[in-house]
């Protein structure tokens, strides 16, 4: 029945095979195939399809592929800037970082090599807390990205592909497999034994590969003979789910002369000779390929950075360490000792000295409404502006920022948003921006703060709503919403499936209506204690999400400026989850400005000096307020003060308070693979602090020093 229902849905349509004379020969002509069908979408390229995407399998010879994909890449043949990929499968219960893990084999042997967009990495979570709604999610981002473009996989050990094992269901889609007896003893040599192979793992279906619109399968050596058959002439069956390949509208099997060695002589000469009469012969001529403008991600140079005498944020504490710097990514200094020939080779090119300075991770700010006379939420805004703020948050250590556009019209988010896709950060761009915030208009009537009220929407019809209002969500990062809306939860349930994080805010919602959103997805609350319903012993709201017993408390984000939040409110929430504290700014274009008039989304807004009352730590401090109200209008503090502020409110530790800036935001928006700490793999983004008063001394995107108060950080 299974065979029955499979063929119904599926045309047999007879594979193409190139066989070439060795492995390397059969890598390289699969690596011109894929790097002709990049070269081919970047020509046509629409805002409607930004990304070509790719789905890979993570077996030793599609790794060697990627190896060749990394050549062109270095030779500037080819850019992943425009490229997303999706993995193929991964183990559950291994730690990401364990050297057998498809996270690790794929990181190590690929992306840290290429310009790809941390972002456009798509690997399944074998540690996630659901791994059903994982597996949901996985296949909701494929949908959204507009399906796989081209798959490339390959028969690992036992003639699987992932972990479809033999019996899986054709129909199959991604899915929890638990892995047989004879699956983890294949996979033992990588673990030791067959006891410590993971029992479970990760993987998509025989559905999920037919649904790409080009399959490429590549089997090379003796021990693939068999994989061979199943490819091109065996007949379909659930027990080589490779047979069903044969079904694919647009299958490409390349294979090496080893084989094909017990192919039938009329077989080996039927493929051969339709290679040689194929009228879409791959076989591409790279030297006549032009260069790129593109900065590779693999010099040919050392090209090595070492900052020294600094106390290094890592782990969580202040240590005396240095900081190995190559292809602006932090290295890990031994491994470069032992692969180097010899004391010459191993030693950087460059030393910063980093005179005794704090040396901390880029700060990232969540919540940005605008800086410097500019604001995100302007019908008028100018690229040039956008610019201005990036290069502007350098000064006070800031690296990578989320721009925050509130409560407008459709008009405006259709002409805003396009301008502040993601974009990597340097010292022509500034900071990183990783997509935007939009804080509205999906909130409470009751709890719309400095909002315009006749703005304000309900998401009735969930996601539909969310895409009509917004248009493309390509640069939509976080979305802040009010949960307890109607069609609330199904918009954040949508929005989580797509890998876009959801922020409770601006609403009244009771505890329940909380608990609801975060089960629904919602992983972050809207700047804490403002512009929600206030605590209450019976009902506490989303502030109660701090006491409860929910098995996942969201991060929340937090105004520590000395007027949107009182002392004792900050040491409550930070004490009651420390881990899921994230300063933000929530500031408005007043920014780095003097007091004045501003406009915050077309409402005019007074910017004053004003003495803070003793509780709340005294001193001055900016205060923005909608004129004639005191209803306050967004913030001015930079995120390095709101980090001085929170030790002074709280009693925490230097450390602690630059992990509420750094570590956590990174965290609520999975970015914390590159993002957030200065762990071996890491952006080598961050900023030099004073070691007594915090203040920002020197800034580094990418490991280029982007900003300093004074002269160039010293080079030895």
């Amino acid at each position: 029945l299974q065979f029955l229902y499979f063929i119904g849905k599926h045309q047999f349509t007879m594979p193409r095979v190139f066989i070439k004379e060795d492995e390397k020969a059969a890598d390289i002509f699969t690596a011109k195939i894929i790097l002709k069908r990049i070269l081919d979408f970047e020509a046509g390229r629409t805002e409607a399809k930004s990304n070509f995407v790719l789905m890979l399998g993570g077996t030793d010879r599609v790794m060697q592929v990627c190896k060749e994909l990394v050549v062109y890449h270095v030779e500037r043949l080819l850019s992943f800037e425009n490229v997303a990929v999706f993995v193929t499968h991964e183990y559950c219960d291994l730690d990401e970082a364990h050297p057998a893990s498809v996270h690790s084999i794929l990181w190590e042997g690929f992306f840290k090599h290429i310009n790809i967009k941390p972002q456009n990495v798509h690997i399944l979570n074998g540690n996630a807390s659901d791994l059903t709604a994982e597996c949901t999610r996985f296949e909701a981002s494929i949908a959204s990205c507009g399906g796989i473009d081209l798959a490339l996989v390959s028969p690992s050990v036992g003639g699987m592909f992932a972990f479809n094992e033999p019996g899986s269901s054709l129909s199959g889609t991604t899915r929890t497999k638990t892995l047989s007896s004879h699956t983890r003893t294949l996979h033992a040599p990588a673990f030791g034994t067959p006891s410590a192979v993971p029992a479970r793992g990760l993987t998509v279906g025989i559905s999920t590969l037919l649904a790409s619109k080009e399959l490429l399968s590549i089997a090379t050596s003796s021990d693939n003979c068999d994989a061979v058959s199943a490819l091109t002439y065996r007949t379909v069956t659930h027990l080589s789910g490779f047979t069903a390949f044969q079904y694919h509208k647009c299958s490409t099997v390349i294979a090496d002369e080893a084989a094909c060695q017990d192919m039938s002589k009329q077989h080996y000469a039927y493929y051969r000779s339709l290679e040689s009469n194929s009228l879409h012969n791959d076989d591409l001529d790279t030297t006549t390929l032009p260069r790129l403008d593109i900065a590779p991600a693999i010099s040919k140079g050392s090209g090595v950075t070492k900052v020294v005498n600094i106390r290094l944020l890592r782990g969580g504490q202040l240590v005396d360490d240095d900081l190995w710097i190559r292809n602006g990514r932090v290295i890990n200094p031994a491994q470069r000792f032992w692969e180097s020939r010899n004391l010459s080779e191993y030693a950087a090119e460059t030393i910063i000295d980093g005179k005794g300075a704090i040396c901390s991770p880029g700060f990232i700010d969540i919540q940005l409404n605008g800086a410097f006379g500019i604001d995100f939420s302007d019908p008028n805004l100018q690229p040039e502006g956008i610019v201005t703020i990036s290069k502007g948050l350098l000064s006070h250590g800031c690296t990578s920022y989320c721009p925050t556009v509130i409560t407008s019209t459709p008009e405006l988010y259709r002409r805003n948003l396009p301008m502040l896709l993601p974009t990597k950060g340097g010292p022509d761009t500034g900071a990183s921006i990783l997509g935007v915030h939009v804080e509205g208009p999906f909130l409470s009537e009751l709890k719309y703060g400095a909002h315009d009220k006749e703005l304000v929407r309900k998401p009735d019809n969930g996601f539909k709503d969310v895409v009509s209002m917004y248009g493309r969500m390509d640069a939509v990062a976080l979305v802040t919403l009010a949960p307890e809306l109607p069609g609330a939860i199904d918009a954040t349930s949508d929005l989580a499936q797509r890998g876009i994080k959801v922020s409770m805010g601006h609403s009244n919602a009771t505890l329940s209506e909380a608990e609801a959103g975060v089960a629904a997805g919602a992983n972050l609350v809207t700047h804490l204690f403002n512009a929600m319903r206030s605590f209450n012993h019976r009902d506490p709201g989303i502030i109660g999400l701090l006491g409860s017993n929910i098995v996942n408390k969201p991060y929340y984000g937090i105004i520590v400026d000395g007027l949107h939040t009182h002392p004792a409110s900050v040491r409550m929430a930070y004490h009651a989850h420390p881990e899921g504290c994230i300063l933000i700014t929530d500031a408005m274009e007043a920014m780095g400005m003097p007091p004045g008039k501003y406009r915050l989304a077309g409402k005019d807004v007074d910017v004053v000096t004003a003495q803070l009352p003793k509780a709340y730590g005294g001193g001055m401090a900016n205060r923005a307020t909608l004129v004639g109200t005191d209803t306050l209008a967004g913030a001015v503090p930079t995120l390095i003060e709101c980090v001085r502020n929170l030790i002074k409110f709280t009693g925490c530790s230097v450390p602690e308070a630059l992990l509420t800036a750094t570590r956590n935001p990174a965290k609520a928006l999975s970015l914390e693979r590159t993002k957030g700490h200065l762990q071996f793999g890491a952006d080598a983004d961050f900023v030099f602090l004073d070691p007594v008063h915090l203040t920002p001394q020197a800034t580094f995107v990418g490991g280029v020093c982007c900003w300093q108060e004074h002269e160039v950080p010293s080079k030895l």
